[in-house]
């Protein structure tokens, strides 16, 4: 990585999907369970509606405590 010159030779393929109704703790126990960053919201035809990082799990555990 330290020498890319593009977004191509940064980029993976190995990501993991959920859906916009997935509940947050199954987000986090996928995001924990394989060690991963961020998460793709897809829609039922999985097509790219969003991403979940962990800032955004922690601002939503933040507000279900609320």
């Amino acid at each position: 990585h330290a020498h890319a010159n593009t977004a191509a030779e940064l980029m993976t393929n190995a990501f993991v999907t959920a859906r916009p109704s997935s509940l947050l703790s199954e987000v986090i126990a996928t995001m924990v369970g394989g060690a991963h960053k961020v998460m793709a919201v897809v829609d039922d035809q999985e097509r790219l509606i969003g991403v979940v990082d962990r800032a955004d799990v922690l601002r939503g555990l933040l507000r279900s405590d609320s």
